[in-house]
């Protein structure tokens, strides 16, 4: 219902700077909620999503136009690539727990150079190298995605952190940090992962704060994000699309 009240308030602001004729409102309203054809095929492909699928998909939730998609879809690639010729002449383990962690590692000496709380779009992220919760969540769990690991989000308050979901149990990985992976005992990690977000861990104990979610959930933060940024710059327009595309 919260949601529902913001698209409408977001609209209705909307509204409110286009023309009183009743032609250019249905124009503009048609304008909002007329998706691209990639956000087309995003709404129609099942769970759970390929690496290329989910790739794919947080670019077009950050903003990518169709065109440019395959540009910055190349640049994952071609870390991807290295990524796996690090893993190939540094021999290791295909264990899904130490190539999961190992993955985390190369990501915050390749990618991940600085926390950033408002860097949720994956496109920025590949050319600043400013991240955040959610960006490199998404980006850590389609990269996982291409080597056959099964990650999955968890939403906390006021965060998100991902689960590697093995056969008999669950790990914790907070891709904020480099040396996220299970940090539940680690409390040097876990100090600095408080100063550097503010945020503090909510371990598998707390279950009733934490809330798994599926992958098109995760793409949907993106969206979300984008929405409060394009909201709070005035931009009540682009803020009420992005809220339908991510509904």
């Amino acid at each position: 219902m919260k949601f529902i009240k913001v698209w409408i308030s977001s609209f209705v602001i909307t509204m409110t700077f286009s023309t009183n004729s009743y032609s250019s409102i249905k124009e503009e309203f048609a304008r909002i909620l007329t998706l691209s054809e990639s956000e087309k095929r995003m709404m129609s492909v099942n769970e759970p999503y390929s690496y290329e699928n989910y790739i794919t998909f947080a670019l077009i939730a950050s903003g990518v136009i169709d065109r440019e998609i395959p540009r910055y879809k190349e640049i994952v690639d071609k870390l991807v690539f290295d990524l796996n010729a690090d893993i190939e002449s540094k021999q290791v383990s295909d264990g899904k727990d130490t190539l999961a962690e190992f993955i985390l590692g190369y990501l915050h000496r390749r990618l991940f150079r600085q926390y950033f709380a408002n860097q949720t779009k994956i496109d920025e992220m590949l050319w600043n190298r400013r991240f955040n919760c959610v960006s490199s969540s998404v980006l850590y769990t389609a990269i996982c995605r291409n080597f056959g690991i099964n990650i999955t989000g968890l939403v906390v308050p006021d965060h998100v952190l991902v689960q590697l979901r093995m056969s008999t149990t669950k790990i914790d990985i907070e891709t904020t940090i480099r040396y996220g992976f299970d940090p539940a005992s680690k409390k040097e990690v876990l100090d600095h992962l408080g100063k550097l977000t503010g945020f503090v861990y909510v371990d598998q104990k707390n279950y009733k704060q934490r809330s798994e979610i599926s992958d098109r959930q995760m793409i949907a933060l993106i969206y979300s994000n984008r929405y409060k940024a394009l909201n709070d710059q005035k931009r009540h327009a682009e803020a009420t699309r992005v809220l339908y595309a991510g509904w």
